[in-house]
């Protein structure tokens, strides 16, 4: 553990901060735009809200109270813009949750005064594929400073994006058409190169472990928000646990997201994409390089010439809206004794200042962050943890044992295992 520590402070004093824009464009003089567009990515753990008959209920209940007051203690006098959730839970009681948190949101005076007023909308099952702990994607956004969803006949408020090398159901274009194209608001984009190199690593290199589809199919919201000329869209993820599945659908992403850029379209990636426990940050990281032959494939297949056309592209026109050295799981409030910190979660934005910038803060920070446990869940966790010790503390020597998925399970079901990432926006 003092290793991981180590490894932490190493990594914060050699930071660079590089791949930002080196001054972004702000309002024209005399020009005051007085709403900051703040939104959060925040994976959570199940998410879903117990029936009243339930043991869980009073936690659940907790937890949503816990969700807002996070959300309010960031965001006390601009209010929160749009936040997205992966792990809500794909039961009736995911969006039960979400409708409650908005309930909240939309009570606080701060919203109202201003004219704020709160939605939410979940996406259809990302991972229709398993039968157990089947997910959505959650949003809530404020109408007043985004207006209302995207909606068609087809994409009712989102849209599942089901490519893969063998896209899901039929849903999507065959592997059998010529060229593979995906519509992102006026952008056209070409996903040959990516369902090539996920026919390479998965078919040609024999690796078994893969699928042929995303793991959680990423999920696409869309806005034309009001007093601009542009639509913003959302691109939302979770990514699999497992290298060279997150490999092929990291590919997928950033070619979606490079492409939609070079032609105009504002799109936010953002997402839990397992960056470290899949340990790909050679894919996303400027400085580190790709491997020439990845050994552990043991196939030969060389990451350089397959996937730095991608990487390239891709950081041409995005950057990693904070800092890579803090930790998104809840690190180092964590029991075991492997923990250590890991940093999963992210948002990417794009480097276009049309139609949103963000002031890069002084020092050498990135504009976003990595959002703190808030110390009141902490002291909600000390006191909770303190009740499971005293219910073990009468058991026989032989059954005292400490359960540490347990006290880490009191966090996650009181607020979350991961933190919440935020960026604030101007409208350029």
């Amino acid at each position: 553990m003092a290793a991981a520590v180590d490894e932490l402070d190493t990594k914060l004093e050699n930071l660079h901060v590089g791949d930002a824009p080196e001054k972004p464009i702000g309002s024209r003089a005399g020009v005051r735009n007085p709403d900051t567009y703040n939104i959060f990515q925040w994976n959570q753990k199940q998410l879903t809200l117990a029936g009243p008959s339930s043991s869980e209920h009073n936690l659940s209940m907790k937890r949503i109270e816990n969700i807002v007051r996070t959300i309010h203690g960031e965001t006390p006098s601009t209010g929160l813009g749009i936040c997205v959730m992966q792990e809500v839970n794909a039961g009736g009681g995911g969006e039960a949750a979400l409708n409650l948190v908005v309930d909240k949101l939309n009570e606080k005076p701060w919203h109202t005064e201003r004219g704020n007023v709160f939605d939410t909308q979940c996406s259809g099952v990302v991972n229709p594929m398993v039968v157990r702990n089947q997910e959505k994607f959650g949003i809530i956004w404020n109408k007043r400073l985004f207006g209302e969803l995207h909606a068609t006949e087809e994409f009712a408020g989102f849209r599942l994006l089901t490519e893969g090398l063998d896209p899901v159901d039929g849903k999507r274009v065959s592997i059998e058409e010529k060229d593979y194209i995906v519509q992102v608001g006026k952008a056209s984009i070409n996903l040959n190169r990516a369902r090539d190199i996920w026919k390479q690593i998965r078919t040609e290199g024999k690796t078994n472990e893969m699928v042929p589809q995303f793991d959680r199919m990423p999920v696409l919201f869309s806005f034309t928000p009001p007093g601009f000329e542009k639509d913003l869209h959302l691109l939302v993820c979770h990514s699999s646990i497992k290298e060279h599945q997150n490999i092929v659908e990291t590919v997928f992403l950033q070619e979606i997201c490079a492409q939609a850029a070079a032609q105009g379209e504002y799109v936010i990636l953002l997402g839990d994409f397992n960056v470290d426990e899949a340990d790909v940050n050679r894919l996303w990281d400027p400085i580190e390089e790709l491997n020439e032959t990845n050994e552990e494939l043991d196939h030969g297949l060389d990451e350089t010439a397959l996937l730095s056309d991608t990487k390239a592209n891709f950081l041409l026109h995005y950057y990693r809206a904070v800092n890579k050295a803090h930790p998104t799981n809840t690190y180092p409030f964590m029991s075991g004794l492997t923990a250590e910190p890991a940093h999963n979660d992210d948002i990417w934005l794009p480097k276009m200042t049309d139609p949103f910038h963000m002031d890069a803060p002084s020092g050498n920070r990135q504009p976003g962050k990595v959002v703190r446990i808030p110390k009141e869940i902490l002291e909600q966790w000390d006191k909770t943890t303190q009740t499971y010790f005293d219910a073990i503390g009468g058991l026989h020597a032989e059954k005292k044992k400490v359960s540490r998925n347990k006290l880490n399970g009191l966090l996650a079901r009181s607020w979350s295992d991961h933190r919440p990432l935020i960026v604030s926006l101007k409208k350029s």
